[in-house]
């Protein structure tokens, strides 16, 4: 039996799945109070089905919403000949999360700080090639994942509509974690400490003449001697001199964070003022620079929701006219990409002609900068993002029920390789990286976060479509899912043991995750080899994972 291995808001959606071999399937399913063995509540589990390929298996899922008691339970389910399945207990709490995860995920990014070698090489790192005769110093930041020592703001920048944000995303999520009132208070100065440690950072990162730099990187050698100011491409780690952070390539969501940052009102070794000044020159330089960084030379939607979080962050810690401005012309045109077609209604156009919009980390941060466009919006510019949003949370939710899909994985709309649109389960294995497809735990953690933010500014059906979304999406991270994996180390059980890491998987780290299988894309694959080729893309630890998942947390 699968369940979410910490456990449930008493309030919030509450669902389980199990799995069925060649029996009969279960008719009952009871609640029982772990201590007493007391019944408190009873239904029936969901017809038994199967999913694609994944395994030799049928799953039932059964809902408990109902029950809203506190305290600690275990689920016991029975067949039509008695057979009994009995789960692991789990609590039923108010704020469950928010006072479960937050200091563990503080700690997680403490944990990761760049240290030495790697913290005195970065304070002089070359550049790649001839472009640029000198050094920077880049120290500070963090490490992006058990595997990899190197820093990035983003990178696939090659591959145009891979993107993810990486470091600022960190240094965003800290900030608003530390002004979270839903988070322990005794917990926000830590919170604020470790954002200006990213800050100041980010401050290092950007160029005199306003541009970022993309990435510290070393091809993941561990050797402070690779380690350069570049771009790179393919899992080979080729290097290129293309190290300018465009507004998809880390630059907008590098502004975004440094307003925020900006507005805790402290120092850290650059004053709050010099995170605001940095941010402001840096949108100056990419509202005439971005499409000279961006290798096709076009922007699409990633540019346009990245610089819509730049635009509203700078308006919210200027007041100038101008970024409200800014923020609106990127909502419009992030609003203007929704649209219909190939069966479906509400996706959005990655591009300027038929490409969908998806992604393996950030797919709800277009829906997340719109909500957070809303709090500085002219009052006639908010019945339509109001309206967007319903209809990205219908589009969502109608393609992750038009399948069986006991688990309620979030379905995608993609284009594959061979120029095929269509519905599935997980990123493409062929996309525009050549290489690139891992688990989705940091897309899981954007949708949990960005439904979450929706809820209040959509109609009563979508707000609980929403609701439900954001929980189960939740549920699968903490362990409600085939391979019972709790993908959060530190909680629950059947943690993924990453075998080549430069740093160990660590306390409040989150793994990649599940993805398709190796071999066929409608199966389901979790750790299945440990060839290190193929062994990251399920058990390495991975910055974004944790950062969306912290937002995610302020939302509870």
């Amino acid at each position: 039996m699968a369940t979410n291995q910490v456990g449930y808001e008493a309030a919030g959606p509450k669902f389980a799945v199990l799995a069925l071999g060649d029996g009969p399937d279960f008719a009952t399913l009871r609640l029982r109070d772990a201590a007493t063995g007391e019944v408190v509540f009873e239904t029936t589990p969901g017809a038994a089905t199967g999913v694609d390929s994944w395994k030799t298996q049928r799953w039932q899922s059964a809902e408990f919403t109902a029950f809203t008691g506190i305290g600690r339970f275990l689920l016991e389910a029975l067949d039509a000949t008695g057979t009994r399945l009995v789960s692991e207990p789990f609590e039923i709490a108010e704020q469950l999360y928010a006072e479960r995860f937050p200091a563990a995920l503080l700690g997680y990014f403490q944990g990761q700080r760049t240290a030495e070698p790697y913290l005195s090489a970065d304070r002089a790192i070359a550049f790649i090639g001839n472009k640029r005769n000198a050094r920077a110093d880049v120290h500070g930041g963090w490490y992006d994942a058990s595997g990899d020592v190197s820093k990035y703001l983003s990178h696939l920048s090659y591959a145009n509509f891979m993107n993810p944000q990486q470091t600022p995303l960190v240094v965003w999520a800290l900030s608003k974690a530390a002004v979270c009132p839903h988070i322990d208070a005794n917990l926000h100065a830590a919170f604020r400490t470790e954002a200006l440690w990213g800050a100041d950072f980010l401050v290092r990162m950007c160029d005199p003449a306003g541009m970022f730099y993309m990435t510290v990187f070393d091809r993941w050698s561990g050797d402070t001697a690779q380690r350069e100011i570049c771009s790179y491409s393919t899992q080979k780690g080729h290097k290129h001199d293309s190290w300018e952070a465009g507004y998809r390539q880390g630059g907008g969501m590098a502004i975004a964070a440094l307003a925020r940052a900006a507005r805790l009102k402290q120092d850290g070794e650059f004053t709050a003022a010099e995170y605001l000044a940095t941010a402001e020159r840096a949108f100056a330089h990419l509202e005439v620079h971005n499409l000279e960084y961006l290798d096709n030379g076009e922007e699409n939607i990633i540019d346009d929701y990245c610089a819509l979080l730049a635009a509203t962050e700078l308006s919210r810690s200027t007041g100038k006219h101008e970024y409200l401005v800014k923020a609106g012309e990127r909502a419009t045109s992030l609003l203007d990409r929704l649209t219909g077609g190939h069966g479906y209604d509400g996706w959005w156009r990655a591009d300027n002609g038929t490409r969908p919009f998806f992604h393996a980390s950030d797919e709800g941060l277009p829906i997340a900068a719109l909500v957070d466009y809303l709090a500085i919006a002219p009052e006639a510019d908010r019945p339509g993002v109001s309206a967007a949003l319903g209809k990205v949370v219908r589009q969502l939710a109608g393609i992750t029920a038009e399948v069986a899909n006991p688990f309620a994985y979030p379905r995608q709309l993609v284009k594959r390789s061979d120029g095929a649109i269509g519905t599935q389960f997980f990123y493409p294995h062929g996309n525009d990286s050549g290489y690139w497809w891992q688990g989705e735990n940091a897309r899981l953690g954007s949708l949990a976060y960005a439904l979450r933010r929706a809820m209040p500014h959509v109609d009563a059906e979508a707000a609980e479509l929403a609701r439900v979304q954001s929980q189960r999406a939740l549920d699968w991270i903490l362990g409600l899912n085939p391979y019972h994996a709790c993908m959060l180390q530190g909680f629950g059980r059947n943690w993924a043991i990453y075998g080549p890491a430069k740093l160990p998987n660590a306390d409040g780290g989150i793994c990649n995750g599940i993805t398709s299988s190796l071999s066929d894309e409608t199966a389901i694959g979790f750790c299945e080899t440990e060839d290190p080729f193929q062994s990251w893309r399920w058990s390495e630890q991975w910055l974004p994972h944790a950062a969306w998942f912290l937002l995610a947390m302020t939302e509870y």
